[in-house]
């Protein structure tokens, strides 16, 4: 499948530039984050939040937290597929999956007037010297 791709260090200013001053989420984004920054050392980002996270202080009541049950969980499975093009497990899938999650999540925290902040301290990932602002 990255047969075609480019390699990594062909889009690693790409990458470094879209990341800046944003908030990366990710499902179990310790991962995610642990390989990111292997390749980008110290990318500019304002937080970086987990949806594994978020999801087990919103829904203590799942039995399980990993992200298909997430999408499930919220009735997502068609929106991630038409939006995706991609089978399950597949980058932009799980992508695409996890950004619509955290949207639902991020609405049902406190009502959609969520900071940046709160978030961080319920699903944030230390990663040091993130930048805290208003997110709502």
């Amino acid at each position: 499948m990255v047969e075609d791709a480019p390699r990594f260090a062909d889009i690693e200013r790409s990458v470094a530039e879209r990341l800046r001053h944003a908030v990366f989420v990710a499902h179990n984004a310790r991962i995610d984050w642990k390989l990111l920054t292997r390749y980008i050392p110290n990318p500019e980002v304002l937080a970086v939040l987990d949806t594994m996270r978020l999801s087990r202080k919103l829904s203590p009541g799942l039995t399980r937290h990993r992200l298909p049950d997430l999408v499930r969980h919220y009735g997502l499975d068609e929106a991630v597929k038409v939006l995706s093009g991609a089978a399950e497990h597949h980058a932009l899938h799980d992508a695409v999956g996890a950004a619509l999650a955290f949207v639902r999540m991020a609405e049902e925290f406190r009502s959609g007037k969520a900071t940046l902040s709160e978030l961080k301290r319920i699903c944030g990932i230390e990663t040091g010297g993130v930048i805290q602002e208003s997110l709502f």
